[in-house]
């Protein structure tokens, strides 16, 4: 007769977390990203970019969830345009920050 364990997973965080979230303008990039202290299960940043000029369009990048990091950003390239960018950060599959307000940018 087997005896098979099966311990739970808990969405818990091991580090301390910092999210950023901001641009930069030589690369016409904004970016969302997430800091931890220690090694976390894995980590995931999804986002919305709402171009405005010079024509409307959204965006919706998502990393790929990424397993033992202790760190992830996602930096989208939006070239010379106008707009607003926000993000939500997940650790260990549970939302754990969203952005407070969207981060505007002027590239053109």
């Amino acid at each position: 007769m087997a005896i098979v364990l099966c311990m739970p997973v808990y969405a818990k965080v091991w580090g301390s977390l910092t999210f950023t979230h901001g641009v930069r303008p030589a690369q016409t990039q904004t970016y969302g990203g997430i800091k931890s202290t220690a090694f976390e299960n894995s980590m995931r940043v999804t986002g919305t970019i709402k171009v405005t000029a010079p024509k409307s369009a959204s965006y919706y990048p998502d990393t790929k969830t990424q397993p033992s990091v202790r760190q992830l950003e996602s930096q989208i390239g939006v070239g010379k345009t106008k707009g607003t960018s926000s993000f939500v950060y997940y650790v260990d599959g549970t939302k754990k920050h969203t952005s407070t307000s969207p981060w505007n940018f002027d590239f053109r």
